[in-house]
């Protein structure tokens, strides 16, 4: 079940620190050279659209749209998740996130990143092909992680209108 991250706030800060201290596959979430301790997240939708996949009163995942107003997309979209097994319906989740930002609320396009040797890449690749999105950029060292390395970084983008045709 999707819900809004702000009614489980402290639960997600408890859940995001006892996952990312020690754990290396979150570098490529957290997405810079230090540790963040803090879960920022903002109390309108103005900047960010903020959800929880939920089961059973559990938190299997935390999904982040970063809105630019203006231009009415999502300048990037952030995908946690936490634990193991949460595959199904985490993705099924995530399905309804995504149809909610073109559908209910018409953005135009949703533009994201995702660091080369992320281990999530291969789903990240049949995504952008099963709704007619695009590779439209390659950074080369452009992220220095936690390990002290630098990462090459991808950017992908769905249109409106292609993940409509290809729903």
């Amino acid at each position: 079940m999707l819900d809004l991250a702000i009614t489980y706030k402290k639960e997600l800060e408890t859940i995001y620190r006892k996952n990312i201290i020690g754990n290396s596959k979150y570098k490529y979430w957290i997405n810079q050279s230090y540790l963040d301790y803090r879960l920022e997240m903002y109390d309108t939708e103005w900047e960010c659209q903020y959800r929880v996949s939920i089961l059973e009163n559990k938190i299997l995942g935390l999904f982040k749209a970063f809105i630019k107003r203006p231009e009415h997309f999502i300048s990037n979209l952030s995908i946690a998740s936490f634990g193991k097994n949460n595959g199904i319906i985490l993705i099924k989740d995530l399905l309804i996130f995504i149809d909610n930002i073109f559908m209910e609320y018409k953005f135009s396009k949703i533009n994201f990143y995702m660091l080369k040797g992320n281990p999530a890449e291969k789903i990240y690749k049949k995504f952008i092909k099963r709704y007619g999105g695009r590779k439209v950029g390659y950074l080369k060292n452009d992220i220095k992680l936690i390990d002290g390395i630098f990462y090459d970084n991808i950017i992908y983008e769905i249109m409106r209108e292609d993940y409509i045709k290809n729903k």
